[in-house]
């Protein structure tokens, strides 16, 4: 077997903002260390320790190389996390080749998966668990394999709550903004963190360098909190600071059936649709952003729902789907994509 090296995984690493060397193997952090502290002092205010566990999730995180090889061997430890599921999906050429996976928390993942018929470089996508935090010891190629890390694509920066994050999606290659990445011809940094809301003070610095697309899909727990979506105003203007150029899209909360559904009406005495109403309000007063309403987001009713809120991994799927294609529509994709 060809073990990669640190610096080969580290070179084929997207989605992640620092790789750091632990003990149990590397852990590739979504956020840089001065972010990571600011959601540590918002968990410790809130008094919320679960929220850490999401924001050290490897959600979105991929390794994306080039190789020859018949196939592709994997070794990682998985801690507690978020959801019990994880797996590691391996997109080759552009199709779903194979999986690893564990329901167990901390679990030690270790197997191979085999690469369908083909001849000579192959475009590999790994995606690491989105849901809890993993640790990888090793990642092999057959022996004698060719290795190179694949051209770096333009990113779409994701930034929302537990639906973002991939909630509850079973597999981390068929979450929406993977999905959606995909079809647009990018690569994504997830940012997404489960619970959380329209909340500047969690955006101290830009996650990324250069996004050629920003997607902000808050409101969910928003409402569901009692909040106004007033708040969305100083995020995205957080947002346009650091991106004055790139363009940005807003997600509107998706239907639901759970905690009230959409006749029910939060603390602040307002119905879902209501919020929605508001929300679009406040985009409106934002030149270069861009609203993609509910209804081209998910078909409302339970059929794509997990929970009543969350999408199932078919629901991830058709959102991922519908939100490309609305944002391509609306120019936001790179060339040669959809």
């Amino acid at each position: 077997m060809r073990t990669l090296t640190v610096d080969e995984l580290c070179a084929c690493a997207r989605g992640a903002a620092e790789v750091v060397e632990r003990t149990d193997g590397l852990h590739f952090a979504r956020w840089q260390p001065a972010a990571r502290e600011c959601w540590q002092k918002i968990a410790d205010e809130n008094d919320r320790p679960q929220l850490m566990v999401r924001v050290d999730c490897s959600t979105g995180v991929v390794l994306d190389f080039l190789t020859d090889a018949a196939s592709v061997s994997v070794e990682a430890t998985l801690d507690e996390g978020a959801r019990r599921v994880a797996h590691f999906d391996l997109w080759v050429d552009g199709a779903f080749a194979g999986c690893l996976g564990s329901p167990e928390p901390g679990d030690c993942v270790q197997g191979e998966i085999v690469l369908p018929p083909g001849d000579g470089q192959r475009h590999c996508t790994l995606y690491l668990p989105q849901s809890r935090p993993c640790h990888v010891r090793t990642v092999g190629l057959s022996e004698g394999a060719s290795f190179a890390p694949a051209a770096a694509l333009p990113v779409l920066l994701a930034l929302g709550d537990s639906i973002t994050q991939g909630m509850d999606s079973v597999h981390p290659g068929l979450t929406f903004p993977a999905v959606a990445g995909r079809r647009l011809g990018m690569t994504v940094h997830n940012g997404g963190v489960g619970g959380w809301i329209f909340d500047v003070g969690s955006l101290p610095e830009p996650p990324v360098p250069a996004p050629a697309l920003v997607l902000v899909a808050f409101g969910t727990n928003d409402f569901s909190n009692g909040l106004t979506p007033e708040p969305a105003g100083p995020y995205l203007e957080q947002v346009r600071r650091f991106y004055p150029e790139a363009p940005v899209a807003v997600l509107e909360p998706l239907w639901r059936s759970a905690y009230g559904g959409e006749t029910g009406r939060n603390a602040a005495g307002r119905t879902l649709s209501e919020y929605r109403a508001a929300l679009r309000d406040v985009v409106a007063g934002f030149q270069g952003v861009q609203l993609v309403r509910m209804e081209w987001q998910l078909p409302p009713g339970d059929a794509f729902l997990e929970d009543g809120l969350h999408p199932t991994t078919a629901g991830h799927m058709v959102l991922g789907e519908n939100v490309a294609r609305a944002l391509a529509a609306a120019g936001l994709r790179a060339p040669r994509s959809l």
